[in-house]
C-alpha cells in the first residue's frame, strides 16, 4: 500500500467518525430536550390537578379524581389535606357495599 492510499483511508475514517460523533451529539441534545419537556408536562399536570382539586365549583367526583391523581404523582401539602377532607366528608351510606371513595379513604389512614 502506498502513502496516498493510507492517507485516503485515514481521511475517510476521520470524516466517518466525525459524522457519527455529530449525529450522536444531536441525538443527545434531542434526548435532553425531550426529558426537559416531559418534566415540564409532569409539573403542569400536577399543578392542573391541584387546581381542579381545590376548585369548589367542580363536581365532587371530579375533584376526588383530580386529588387521587395528584397524590399518586407526588402531590402533598394543602392538596393532600383537601383531598382527605373531601373523602372524610363524603356521604357514601347510600352507595351500598365497599365503594371507591371508602377504599381510597381506608388507604389514607
Amino acid at each position: 500500500m502506498d502513502l496516498k492510499t493510507i492517507a485516503s483511508i485515514i481521511t475517510s475514517l476521520t470524516v466517518v467518525i466525525t459524522c457519527i460523533y455529530k449525529v450522536y451529539k444531536l441525538a443527545k441534545r434531542v434526548e435532553d430536550k425531550l426529558e426537559a419537556y416531559d418534566n415540564n408536562i409532569r409539573q403542569l399536570n400536577l399543578h392542573l390537578n391541584k387546581m381542579a382539586l381545590l376548585d369548589t365549583n367542580l363536581p365532587i367526583i371530579d375533584r376526588l379524581h383530580a386529588g387521587e391523581w395528584y397524590i399518586a404523582n407526588g402531590g402533598n401539602g394543602l392538596g393532600k389535606k383537601v383531598y382527605n377532607q373531601l373523602l372524610s366528608e363524603l356521604d357514601t351510606t347510600s352507595w351500598g357495599n365497599k365503594t371507591w371513595a371508602e377504599s381510597q379513604h381506608s388507604k389514607e389512614k
